[in-house]
């Protein structure tokens, strides 16, 4: 048995409230002059490579009466529960793109199945692709790992043949070896039995904790001022629209800046357009939200090893090229500090929180949230992932990958993300929208492209 860290179980925790937090990969594949693979023969290669793959053959068990964190256990599933057939034959590459936002609205039950690969078929006019593509969408419990572990995975599961064993069943960060669980009603009870002290430990930990990161703060970089709301900072419903545009990496490449600035800076420009052609007020501060991944070197006891950057976009200032600098310092500056050893003391305190005080803190929460914030952190996600600058080698069934993408995840007050996925010479641009709540998404999109163009 390996129980969830606070950090991972809060993804599960937060999918009965929040709706879907899975991770997505999507990976276009081209037969070239061959006949694509049919589905029975998709099948057949994910049973084979099923076995050796780390994270697809395990399911979330919860404690009994929720007194303690859930735990992965082995799964006895039959992989045909986890393969969706989609036959798209002779369908468009925006008629795929609308099966795919479909797929983005079911979320997982990890209790059920932790990751699913959704198979879309003979699809045309898909960039980079001359003939029919099939497009592989394979979602992910969150609560099982973040977006590198799902980079990890797809890699192991579109291994060329003849990759050894040994290098495809790569263990994931952050899990422990998954075995049966025994009595786990007296594992659960000794849990609470052992709620006064975890809790003793943790305000010990925690008072400790931020006394050293209050003494090392002068010299670390401020975190952003929260900024007003916009029409952008409204909570999401269950729809979703999906874009994916494919660009030469040159695109954001070769500014003089990282590429996460430039993506960053184009999202700034895209932003203000946005809300400029619908008459409202640009706000004195806008900040994105950008993942950053702790190296190899950093303990950390999470499978998601991924913290959140709270990057100002600095829309004061109107060259778009000083902008991007500005942001790549400001990507840089707030690295370093949440990437602090006394800022990831503080998150290393919650370890030591029981189960229970965690689910009644999150229930408290909920009861709460009557009132509409009227000022935020972060108005939008930015996720920026460089998988490489030679094409990635993955196969399926003879087909070789032309792009590869993903999702970020629609959360409260961000009805609107953006991701970057650099793979080879394409980074692939990918808009996720409630269509609810920004209607007009294709024209954001078009925007947004334009404002890569124009830096």
């Amino acid at each position: 048995m390996a129980k969830l860290d606070i950090k991972d179980a809060a993804f599960h925790f937060l999918r009965a409230v929040s709706g879907p937090t899975d991770m997505y990969g999507i990976y276009v594949f081209d037969a070239e002059d061959a006949v694509p693979p049919t589905f029975e023969a998709i099948e057949a290669h994910v049973v084979a490579r099923r076995p050796v793959v780390p994270g697809l053959n395990i399911v979330l068990r919860e404690a009994p009466l929720g007194l303690d964190f859930p735990s992965w256990v082995p799964s006895a599933g039959d992989t045909a529960d986890h393969l969706s057939d989609h036959d798209l034959t002779g369908t468009s590459w925006p008629e795929c793109q609308t099966r795919i936002s479909s797929i983005l609205e079911v979320g997982l039950d990890a209790r059920v199945r932790a990751w699913h690969l959704h198979v879309l078929r003979g699809v045309r006019d898909v960039p980079t692709v001359d003939g029919a593509a099939t497009v592989v969408v394979l979602q992910v419990s969150h609560a099982m790992t973040d977006g590198l572990g799902l980079t990890r995975i797809a890699s192991a599961l579109f291994a060329p043949p003849g990759t050894p064993d040994d290098v495809v069943g790569a263990a994931l960060p952050g899990h422990a070896p998954v075995r049966r669980p025994r009595a786990p009603i007296l594992a659960a009870t000794a849990s609470v039995l052992a709620t006064p002290i975890r809790l003793a430990r943790y305000g010990l930990h925690i008072r400790s904790a931020r006394k050293r990161y209050a003494a090392s703060r002068s010299q670390l970089a401020p975190p952003v001022r929260p900024g007003p709301s916009t029409r952008l900072t409204v909570d999401p419903t269950g729809s979703r629209a999906v874009h994916i545009v494919p660009l030469p990496a040159s695109a954001l490449r070769g500014r003089g800046v990282p590429v996460t600035a430039v993506a960053l800076a184009a999202v700034a420009s895209a932003t203000e357009k946005y809300l400029r052609a619908h008459g409202d007020d640009i706000p004195d501060v806008l900040n994105a939200s950008v993942p950053v991944s702790l190296g190899p070197d950093i303990e950390w006891s999470s499978a998601n090893r991924a913290l959140s950057c709270m990057v100002d976009l600095h829309l004061g200032e109107s060259d778009p090229t000083k902008r991007a600098r500005l942001i790549a310092e400001s990507v840089v500056a707030e690295r370093r500090r949440v990437t602090s050893p006394e800022l990831l003391d503080i998150a290393r305190a919650e370890e030591l929180l029981p189960a229970p005080v965690v689910l009644a803190a999150q229930r408290l929460r909920q009861r709460r949230k009557t009132v509409r914030p009227t000022t935020f952190w972060t108005h939008t996600n930015v996720v920026s992932v460089d998988r490489g600058r030679t094409r990635p080698m993955l196969e399926l069934c003879g087909s070789r990958v032309t792009f590869t993408s993903g999702t970020p995840m629609l959360a409260e007050n961000r009805p609107l993300v953006h991701g970057f996925f650099g793979g080879g010479d394409i980074i692939t641009v990918v808009v996720l929208a409630c269509p609810d709540v920004v209607p007009d998404h294709e024209k954001y999109v078009e925007s947004l492209i334009d404002s890569i163009r124009e830096l």
